[in-house]
């Protein structure tokens, strides 16, 4: 390989964030070695990147011990996350990551936290006035959120991603159930 080709991980390379970052930088006129990264062993990961490595799951204490391994493993330069469980865990050992060298495509830290919570966010963007605060409660009691946003409204997690957990509420019923 031409020393001066760029290594670069992409993790979760079997999810449409993953692949597309893949195919995208595939595009570039520079060369690029890609590495993608899965949990997954029955996906498409591998049809997108150079080298494919099966990927310990975000969640697994020695997870960060294994993206090392790779890091060291195929000289990788950049790593960029396709899956937000890992933003957050980059985030949480940033300092540990970076001492290997890598350079790791991630937002402001303090944004990535800010974001986690849904709540926390809104009340951030309410109290700095801006237009696209979405009306929020914390408010228990389903007599005050209908009489506040009607019916059918959103119930969501406070963190939680890709729609997961959101249930539409349309009646007091479903809201007890």
């Amino acid at each position: 390989m031409n020393s001066s080709t760029k290594n670069i991980l992409v993790s979760g390379a079997s999810g449409i964030i993953g692949y597309g970052i893949l195919r995208s930088l595939a595009e570039s006129p520079v060369r690029l070695n890609l590495i993608g990264t899965t949990i997954y062993t029955d996906s498409p990961a591998e049809y997108f990147c150079d080298v494919f490595e099966k990927a310990a799951p975000t969640s697994d204490d020695g997870y960060i011990d294994w993206l090392l391994s790779i890091i060291a493993k195929h000289d990788i330069d950049l790593i960029i996350p396709g899956i937000e469980d890992d933003v957050y865990k980059w985030k949480d050992h940033l300092s540990e990551i970076k001492a290997s060298g890598v350079e790791v495509l991630l937002n402001n830290t303090s944004l990535i936290s800010l974001c986690k919570d849904k709540w926390a966010f809104y009340e951030y963007i309410k109290a700095n006035d801006s237009p696209y605060a979405i009306e929020t409660s914390l408010d228990p009691e389903y007599d005050s959120l209908y009489e506040k946003f009607g019916a059918p409204f959103l119930l969501k997690q406070r963190c939680g991603h890709g729609s997961k957990g959101i249930v539409i509420i349309t009646d007091r019923d479903m809201f007890g159930a």
